[in-house]
């Protein structure tokens, strides 16, 4: 080991024994200790993520909270726009008509906009898919001028001036009504 390294861990040490108001070699022997617990805690969890890649564990995951498959029966439905505003961080579904169809080319994820109750600048939320996951869903002319029932999260924009929105992920969370 570096001379001048076990000078300054050695003074850094003692600044802290000094601190706490212990020994020197309590606090060196405390220090070896959580150094060792640290080794063994990054050693088993490697052996842990190891053993999950190789198929010995079975890795189990949650359903998304955006999907459908997360609704109780207890769930509510929302049909009035004014009443979506009041549960935003829900999961929610929603019913209405879709009244306009955008795509923003320029925007980040080339977003396709579902805006439902009244188009934009006027909607109180938006509905959105992103480029990644558009070829799961139906053309997006397919979804105007219909009533459907859409089903996630609202979250709150980080752009204040931005409507809430739901991400559509899966094509479980929008359904054509008829």
């Amino acid at each position: 080991m570096n001379r001048s390294y076990k000078t300054r861990y050695s003074f850094a040490g003692a600044k802290v024994a000094k601190k706490w108001k212990i020994e020197w070699s309590v606090f060196l022997s405390l220090h070896l200790k959580f150094c060792k617990m640290i080794k063994q805690t990054l050693v088993a969890s490697l052996l842990f993520v190891s053993a999950a890649v190789s198929g010995q564990i079975p890795v189990v995951t949650l359903p998304e909270l955006d999907s459908a498959s997360a609704l109780t029966e207890n769930t509510l439905v929302l049909t009035d726009k004014n009443e979506v505003l009041k549960h935003v961080g829900e999961l929610v579904v929603i019913e209405g008509v879709v009244v306009q169809v955008s795509y923003a080319e320029k925007a980040g994820g080339k977003p396709i906009f579902l805006n439902m109750f009244d188009p934009y600048p006027n909607n109180l939320f938006s509905v959105i898919i992103y480029e990644d996951n558009l070829k799961k869903f139906l053309a997006k002319e397919e979804y105007l001028n219909k009533p459907v029932r859409i089903t996630g999260m609202l979250r709150a924009s980080q752009d204040v001036k931005r409507p809430p929105s739901i991400n559509l992920k899966n094509p479980s969370q929008i359904r054509i009504l008829e």
